[in-house]
């Protein structure tokens, strides 16, 4: 599978965050009810979206060639957007396949599998250009908890963001309104 561009790694999101907002998502227990009533907006460089009020900004960081946003529901899903300038872009599948194996490599206290990648048809929202999905698992003293992972790809001009929704699957629908309600005022524009 040949890379679109050149691909620095380092440039992406750190390990250290993935770690941490990976065992917040696996382990924690059932999210509660999105709150779609007054949401958060969240605008930054190229990067706009509303959010649901009870979601919360848990990292971001931007300088002038990256930057990302993880948002995280109450103890169960994961979104996180990471948008980058066209000299550190690449492929989505090599990006997910990435994100996958610096996920599972760096989680020393839970053991979290790298699944199948199988393409996404119906995209959630009209700035995505493509989406893949990932089902693996989390396993903690050998519970294991089954989880998807999509990744998402939308381009703008010389900007690309990847875009990665994270939850266990027994709480897909429960977070359904929230991620829809970020995709459908999702806006990546370059500056």
């Amino acid at each position: 599978m040949p890379k679109l561009f050149f691909l620095r790694p380092a440039s992406f999101i750190p390990a250290q965050l993935c770690l941490m907002a990976l065992l917040i998502v696996g382990l924690a227990s059932c999210g509660k009810k999105v709150e779609l009533k007054n949401p958060k907006h969240y605008q930054k460089g190229p990067i706009s979206f509303n959010y649901p009020a009870n979601w919360s900004i848990d990292q971001e960081q931007a300088d002038d060639d990256i930057q990302y946003i993880v948002i995280e529901s109450p103890g169960s899903g994961l979104f996180v957007v990471q948008a980058h300038t066209s000299a550190y872009a690449m492929d989505l599948n090599d990006f997910a396949e990435w994100f996958s194996e610096e996920a599972a490599t760096n989680m020393p206290i839970v053991k979290r599998s790298i699944g199948e990648f199988t393409p996404i048809e119906a995209l959630p929202s009209t700035t995505l250009k493509a989406g893949i999905v990932e089902d693996f698992s989390i396993s903690l003293f050998g519970q294991q908890v089954p989880h998807k992972a999509a990744y998402y790809l939308a381009e703008e001009g010389d900007l690309h963001a990847f875009i990665i929704t994270q939850y266990r699957e027994d709480i897909s629908t429960e977070l359904a309104p929230g991620y829809k309600l970020i995709f459908d005022t999702l806006k990546v524009a370059p500056q």
